[in-house]
Order: structure tokens, then sequence, then C-alpha cells
């Protein structure tokens, strides 16, 4: 049919097709739909569309969706959304779009999706993106994530965030993620946080720290230490927030400050130090710094 003859279809006649003869619309028919006939398709049509007619919908089309057309789209259907129909979804669209549409998004796509469209998800269906979309965001992406969003990621998720994605996180987003979420940050990528980031972390979230993230902090970071992060730092070994043992090299979260870490610090920051963390210290890390210490421990 031409798109004249397209249009012509009343919406009532769209709403009684088959299923078989909605699948049997070619790419060029399925073009030429209004948005009036779009929104005139059942949930079970919807169900029947073909990959290469869903990756046909115009973007006005696309928009005319309902949230009860889009909940009838499957995990599979929703794969063929282009990033650019993804992002013409409007915040009520968005929003509504349920574990079929999450679990579609593949480490592909997501670095292509607006920060407007990922703010307006659900931040209860979160969790349904894969690990591999996750580690697949952006910098920006993650930066600029409201804070209900950020809140409802997961263990895994925070675990799988890649340097890149990291590197997009500001204190204050760091300062507002629970417990759990900071002692999932991967301890190996540690080095991504820069001074600026460190220095505005707060005590909370400094004393919630694993020794094993500690212990990836270089000589230049720690040298964003301020006097009450340094006195936050726990001398006694303690569990982490399941209640496992947090130090697997049997180390507090002091004895874990690399000698590295302690040599970049400055002598002011040094004797920031209390003398309980001083004496607390291990042999190596003590007599690293013995000389710019102005207390001495007892020989």
């Amino acid at each position: 049919m031409t798109a004249g003859q397209i249009h012509g279809i009343t919406t009532a006649h769209i709403a009684a097709l088959t299923t078989g003869q909605i699948a049997a619309l070619t790419t060029q028919e399925i073009r030429a739909l209004v948005p009036a006939q779009v929104k005139a398709l059942t949930p079970a049509q919807i169900n029947a569309l073909q990959d290469s007619q869903i990756s046909s919908l115009t973007l006005p089309n696309v928009i005319a969706l309902s949230t009860t057309q889009l909940a009838a789209f499957s995990e599979s259907q929703f794969q063929q959304f282009s990033p650019t129909q993804i992002n013409a979804l409007t915040r009520q669209q968005a929003n509504a779009l349920g574990e079929q549409f999450m679990s579609s998004l593949t480490a592909d796509k997501v670095p292509k999706l607006t920060t407007a469209l990922l703010n307006n998800l659900n931040p209860s269906l979160i969790n349904q993106i894969s690990d591999d979309a996750v580690h697949a965001m952006t910098g920006y992406q993650l930066g600029h994530l409201n804070q209900s969003l950020l809140a409802a990621f997961s263990q895994s998720q925070i675990n799988a965030l890649s340097v890149n994605g990291l590197l997009g996180l500001h204190a204050e987003q760091l300062n507002a993620m629970s417990t759990l979420q900071i002692q999932s940050l991967p301890a190996t990528k540690m080095s991504w946080m820069s001074n600026t980031v460190l220095r505005d972390l707060s005590t909370s979230v400094i004393s919630n720290l694993l020794p094993e993230q500690i212990q990836q902090l270089n000589g230049l970071q720690s040298q964003a230490f301020t006097k009450d992060q340094i006195a936050t730092f726990a001398i006694k070994k303690s569990s982490d927030a399941l209640g496992n043992s947090a130090q697997p090299n049997g180390l507090s979260q002091i004895q874990s400050i690399s000698v590295t870490a302690l040599v970049g610090m400055t002598n002011k920051q040094l004797n920031l130090f209390s003398i309980g963390q001083v004496n607390a210290f291990t042999s190596q890390q003590y007599e690293a710094i013995k000389d710019r210490l102005s207390y001495k421990r007892p020989s």
C-alpha cells in the first residue's frame, strides 16, 4: 500500500487487523503510519511486530505509544529499538518501562542514551540492567545521574563500574551512597579517584572504606587527606556492612595505608595522626615516616 492508502485506514480498522496482518506490514507501511493509528494498536498487535518493523517506527510514533503498549513489548523486541528511538521517549513513558526494557539494554546501546532518559527510568527497576551494560556507562552519564537512581544501583552494578565511569562520579554522589555501595567500589580501581573528590569525601565514607580499598590509594592521592579524614582511619579491625571480615590481609584501616601513600603525605598531614594511630602502624609503615613525626613510638 502507498502512504496515502495507509493514511486512509481508520483507527478502528487498525485495531481490527489480525496479528498476522500486522506482522505482514512492510517497513515502508509501518513508517507511513501516523501517531493516531499507532495509538490504536492493541497489546497483542504490538507483540506481533517484527524486528524490522520496530526499528522502522518513526520518532513521533514512538512518542505516541502508550504505557500499556510499551508494556506489551518483549525483551527481544525492545532490543530492536535504536538509541535514538529510546531517547525520544517521554518522561512518563520512560518511567513506566518495565523489566523487559531494562534487561534489553546492551553494553553497546547504553553509552548512547541521554542522561535525561536515564534519569527518567524507574529507580526500583534499575538493578535489572546487566553489569555489562552498567560497565559501559560513561563518566558523563554517571556524573549526571540523580541521587535516587544511583542509590538504586546494586552492589554488583557498583562493582562493575569502569574507570571511565568512576571518573565521572562527584564526591556528593559518593557521600550519599550506602555503606554496601561504598564497600562495593572496585578496590583495584581506587586510583581513579581524583584529589578533589578524595578531599570532599565525608568521614562516614572514609570510615566505611575497606582496607583493600585503602591499600590502592597512592602517594599523590594521600596528599588530599584532610585533618578530619585522617582522624577517621580506624585502628581496630572491623567487619564489612554484611558482617564479614573486612580484613583478608589481617590489617586495620590505619595499617592498610600503603608506605607509598604515607611517604607521599606532607609532614603536616603525618603529624595529624593521633598517638594511637601512630602506635598502630606496622613496623614497615613507622620506619618509613618516623623521622618526619613529632611523636616517637617508645623503643
